[in-house]
C-alpha cells in the first residue's frame, strides 16, 4: 500500500503543481496583457500629444507665413510708391534744370546783346571823339 500511497501522493502533488502552473500562466498572461495595453495607451497619448504639438507648430508657421507674406506685400507696394516718388522727383529736378538752362541762356543772349550794344556805342563815342581832334 505504500506504493499506492505514494502514487497517490504524487498524483496529488502532481495536480496541485498543475493547478498553480495553471494559475502562474493565467496571471503571467493577464500580467503581459496589462503591460501590453498599458503600453498601447501611453503610445496612443504620445501620438495624440505629438500630433497635436505638430498641429501647432503647423499654425504657428501658417500664421508666420501669412505674416511675411503681408509685409512683402507692404514693403512691394511701399517699394512702388517711392519709385512713383522718386520718378516724379527726377521729373521735377529736370524740369527744373531746363528751366535754369533756358533762363541762363536767356541772360547770357541778353548780355551779350548789352555789350553788343555797349561796344556799338563805344565805337561811336570813339569816332566822335576822333572827330572832334
Amino acid at each position: 500500500m505504500d506504493d499506492r500511497n505514494a502514487e497517490l501522493a504524487m498524483a496529488e502533488l502532481e495536480r496541485g503543481w498543475a493547478a498553480r502552473r495553471s494559475d502562474l500562466s493565467q496571471r503571467l498572461d493577464a500580467a503581459v496583457q496589462g503591460a501590453i495595453a498599458g503600453v498601447l495607451d501611453a503610445a496612443g497619448q504620445l501620438r495624440q500629444a505629438m500630433e497635436q504639438d505638430a498641429a501647432g507648430a503647423l499654425e504657428r508657421v501658417r500664421r508666420e507665413r501669412i505674416a511675411i507674406a503681408q509685409e512683402v506685400a507692404q514693403l512691394r507696394a511701399e517699394q512702388a510708391g517711392l519709385g512713383a516718388e522718386i520718378a516724379a522727383a527726377r521729373q521735377r529736378a529736370e524740369q527744373e534744370a531746363a528751366a535754369i538752362r533756358r533762363a541762363a541762356q536767356a541772360e547770357g543772349e541778353a548780355l551779350l546783346r548789352d555789350a553788343e550794344q555797349r561796344r556799338v556805342e563805344l565805337i561811336e563815342e570813339i569816332a566822335r571823339l576822333e572827330q572832334q581832334l
